[in-house]
């Protein structure tokens, strides 16, 4: 008749537990798990886990001392200006973004900076959001309903319902304000980069507007 097996789980040279005949993976794991330390997380993680978690204070906290040790570090730099921005601080946030070398105001991370300071700075000046639905009830066409609403849109993340209400906009009035919706539309493009599926969908929508 075959033995059951007998496992030692040796640590540092001592034998530490073990256990007698075939277990789960599940419960294996719980034996290995009392002796094994998990790996310390890496700093610039945790603070981006608390930041999407709605911990700004603790992700502010973590990145500020990342950038005392390491002032060179110039993605936790713009991290820090971005919670900045968000904040409120607009001025601390546009220093940042001056102070950067020229190569580095072309990367995504300082051009998703670059476009949210602008945005958050034009929506202290918006109507609020149900003026502006109502405006476009009355008349689906208003420039500046569509405008102001595809900010509101933004700044909320509703990324694909500002591109739509932008490029309505262009179909309406392309010139209007200097080109602002193409010029909105290209900036949110910047900040949500390329991978964005939405971002392929009215980037095609616009080259289509535009020839």
């Amino acid at each position: 008749m075959r033995s059951l097996p007998t496992i030692i789980l040796v640590k540092n040279g001592q034998a530490v537990d073990g256990f007698n005949g075939a277990l789960p993976e599940g419960e294996i794991r719980k034996v290995l798990d009392k002796h094994v330390e998990a790996p310390e997380e890496d700093p610039y993680d945790k603070a981006h886990r608390l930041w999407e978690a709605g911990d700004v204070d603790g992700a502010t906290a973590i990145l500020a001392e990342m950038n005392q040790k390491d002032p060179d570090n110039l993605k936790v730099l713009i991290d820090l200006a971005q919670l900045k921005a968000e904040a409120g601080d607009l001025e601390t946030a546009e220093q940042v973004l001056e102070s950067l070398p020229p190569e580095e105001k072309m990367q995504h991370q300082a051009k998703q900076l670059a476009a949210r300071v602008k945005f958050l700075k034009q929506s202290a000046e918006l109507p609020p959001i149900k003026d502006l639905e109502m405006a476009l009830e009355q008349d689906p066409k208003d420039p500046n309903a569509l405008h102001q609403l595809a900010l509101h849109h933004v700044l909320l993340e509703n990324n694909a319902e500002a591109m739509d209400l932008l490029i309505r906009l262009m179909q309406v009035d392309s010139k209007y304000k200097d080109e602002a919706a193409k010029t909105t539309l290209i900036e949110l493009f910047d900040k949500l980069g390329n991978n964005n599926p939405d971002v392929r969908t009215y980037r095609r929508k616009l080259y289509t507007l535009m020839h």
